[in-house]
């Protein structure tokens, strides 16, 4: 805690709180608290502080509470909240708070590859501003998978139905208050690993990989936006089973994702030095279902994306990411970074 008895300039006593927690309390059971709040919009602009917390937009006000007894369940209960500091953000525009989010998900075990998932989120979401939209969000996604890998090659398919309803209040005159959706999916993701050894003795391994998607189509015009956003596109996002974070949208997807990874082995160390990746997706049908005032995606085809990461040691690495416009011939974004991360969990 910080505390400043009386400011010389706004007169005023101005504070900072923060909390951290993390925890087990029992073995199959784990607690999690983040809490920081501060008196007033402009105190990380007027005042330093010894606490380890820098500025931001918003201050996180979270507690989560995990229960995993074992491999076959899990499930944990949240609760969000946030103190808002950009005092230019519209009011109307703030996150909404999750008071609380309860999830579970159940699974079986892989007998001859198959395994089969359920998936549960209950949440409230509530809002200061009162006229605003709050309510309750309902989602179940049961699914299957297929799993088959004999260490040279995999595929991998799922076939799941994502069902989400809503309890909504502050609906408009005429407005469903329970809407709903259920949307089918269907993925299969298809790789090979193949191995050189070099001359200098060390391992090169370059792994191809086919992703298809398939996202049933529903018009969701009609469902609130609580807490879903359009993620940054990296390569990972390639094989992502759906184009926003959170349950207020699924995107519809009719397409296939090409990527290819190479990865070198020091021989002296027997680690990975450099990994290389590069993919695209393209779209067999144009996508319909966009967040109000977004970028809608190019129809044909995304971003040619490379993502270059080098380890110059257990500790240091580097990396770079291109985005490339094929049709404009251009670079649409580029991001390097520089890291140093050592067993004492320093970072730089």
């Amino acid at each position: 805690m910080e505390y400043l008895h009386k400011d010389e300039q706004t007169k005023e006593t101005r504070d900072l709180e923060l909390f951290r927690h993390q925890g087990r309390v029992t073995t199959n059971t784990a607690l999690h608290i983040d809490y920081t709040s501060v008196s007033d919009s402009l105190y990380f602009d007027d005042l330093d502080n010894t606490l380890g917390t820098s500025a931001k937009n918003y201050l996180d006000q979270r507690l989560l509470y995990s229960w995993r007894p074992g491999a076959w369940f899990n499930a944990d209960f949240l609760t969000s909240m946030f103190q808002t500091l950009d005092r230019k953000l519209p009011f109307d525009d703030r996150p909404y708070e999750r008071m609380p989010r309860l999830r579970a998900h159940l699974g079986s075990p892989n007998v001859h590859g198959l395994r089969f998932d359920i998936d549960t989120e209950v949440t409230r979401f509530e809002h200061d501003n009162e006229q605003l939209i709050n309510g309750w969000r309902y989602h179940i996604e049961p699914s299957a998978d297929l799993i088959l890998d004999n260490g040279a090659a995999y595929w991998n398919s799922r076939l799941a139905l994502r069902h989400t309803s809503y309890a909504l209040d502050n609906t408009a005159p005429g407005q469903d208050d329970n809407p709903n959706r259920s949307i089918p999916s269907f993925s299969s993701d298809l790789g090979m690993r193949f191995e050189r050894l070099m001359g200098n003795g060390g391992l090169h391994l370059l792994e191809p990989r086919l992703f298809y998607l398939y996202v049933g189509e529903e018009n969701q015009d009609d469902l609130p936006i609580f807490d879903t956003g359009d993620p940054d596109f990296r390569f990972d996002r390639l094989f992502a089973e759906n184009r926003y974070i959170g349950n207020d949208r699924i995107g519809d997807a009719h397409h296939v994702a090409f990527a290819l990874t190479n990865r070198w082995i020091d021989p002296n160390t027997g680690r990975m030095h450099t990994e290389l990746n590069v993919g695209q997706i393209l779209r067999i049908d144009e996508p319909n279902v966009f967040l109000p005032n977004n970028p809608t995606p190019d129809p044909d085809h995304s971003e040619l994306i490379t993502e270059l990461t080098h380890y110059f040691s257990k500790n240091w690495s580097s990396a770079i990411m291109l985005q490339w416009d094929a049709d404009d011939s251009e670079l649409n974004r580029t991001s390097t970074r520089l890291r140093y991360y050592d067993e004492h969990q320093r970072l730089f």
